[in-house]
């Protein structure tokens, strides 16, 4: 079973499971077959929803064999991201470049909570975007591990996976520049200062990270997908 169906299986309920056993027997099929089948069937009349699954499925299968240093997630941030329950997201949201690397590494101690904030964004149950520099990062990064060709397909089905795609001008390249003298982003690399800028820039104020360092902006809230993976299966 692939990796993308393998978290399928765990979005469904016990009787959900249970059907689709019962389902699986009765006609000789496998539960994979079966819930392709019903994606397929729930979809078909939606091109553009099932461009997004697709794309989903291609991410959480690359299996990516190693997460670049600066995207290492400690077990006490993990721990840290599970105390408090967040707000609940309002708006759009910037999608940061550790949550979809992470979604694309199923032996990642984030997986499980990176993988489900990228089926939520795929089912349009989470409104995301992404901005140039979430692409650039993810192609050097994944570059610098040799994992260059997987850093095309994971760029090509985020793409897809995130409808809006903000571009970098110079207003945001300068205002990067000023918070990068600023104390309060000192933990952010300079990458989430440009980050920062499309924000303020765009009307976002939440972004999707595991970096605990936007947690110092003021008038930023970080979603951690630890965090919201874990609220939402209460």
């Amino acid at each position: 079973m692939s990796v993308y169906m393998h978290h399928v299986e765990t979005t469904l309920t016990d009787d959900q499971y249970e059907l689709l056993v019962v389902l699986s027997e009765q006609s000789g099929r496998s539960i994979e077959e079966l819930i392709r089948d019903a994606i397929v069937q729930a979809y078909g009349a939606d091109p553009g929803q099932a461009r997004r699954l697709a794309a989903l499925e291609q991410l959480l299968s690359l299996d990516l064999p190693v997460i670049p240093e600066e995207w290492q997630v400690s077990s006490e941030e993990r721990s840290q991201g599970v105390e408090v329950e967040p707000e609940p997201p309002t708006g759009i949201a910037l999608l940061d470049a550790d949550v979809c690397v992470h979604a694309a590494a199923p032996s990642s101690p984030a997986w499980d909570a990176c993988a489900w904030v990228m089926s939520e964004i795929a089912h349009n149950r989470l409104n995301a975007a992404i901005d140039v520099e979430v692409v650039r990062e993810i192609m050097d990064a994944l570059r610098r591990v040799d994992q260059r060709e997987k850093a095309y397909l994971l760029v090509d089905a985020l793409m897809q996976i995130v409808p809006i795609h903000h571009p970098i001008s110079s207003r945001d390249i300068q205002l990067a520049v000023n918070l990068c003298r600023m104390k309060e982003v000192q933990r952010i690399r300079s990458s989430g200062c440009i980050h920062l800028a499309v924000m303020q820039h765009n009307g976002l104020n939440c972004i999707i990270s595991l970096d605990p360092g936007y947690d110092d902006w003021p008038d930023v809230v970080r979603l951690n997908p630890f965090t919201l993976h874990a609220v939402a299966a209460k």
